[in-house]
């Protein structure tokens, strides 16, 4: 479980921002309110208002599943999941880095 306020960021200007639920050095999850993944040519994660990746990190998505509706909110919310690709050996670091010392638990 990621610590709250660090979300994942996407576009080209990284202005889509996403809460990341889970993460690991294979990939993430993320809640969104749109039916369909978000496609971007790589992703960042914000923490603290600043980006912790030198560079995007490209992912591909591979699921997305509706989370148990709540009465007290009209909008449909999915979580989707996505792998991260050909990470660099400088990327690797970063991210066991970001894992250690901002998720709660063992990723």
């Amino acid at each position: 479980m990621v610590h709250d306020h660090v979300f994942v960021v996407f576009g080209p200007l990284l202005i889509k921002r996403k809460q990341i639920i889970d993460i690991s050095m294979s990939g993430l999850s993320y809640f969104d309110i749109e039916n369909q993944p978000t496609r971007s040519i790589g992703l960042n994660i914000l923490a603290e208002n600043s980006l912790y990746f030198d560079d995007r990190i490209s992912f591909i998505p591979i699921s997305k599943s509706e989370v148990v509706h709540h009465p007290d909110n009209s909008a449909k919310t999915y979580r989707y999941a996505v792998q991260f690709m050909g990470l660099t050996r400088n990327q690797k670091s970063q991210l066991k880095n970001f894992i250690h010392t901002r998720t709660l638990g063992r990723a």
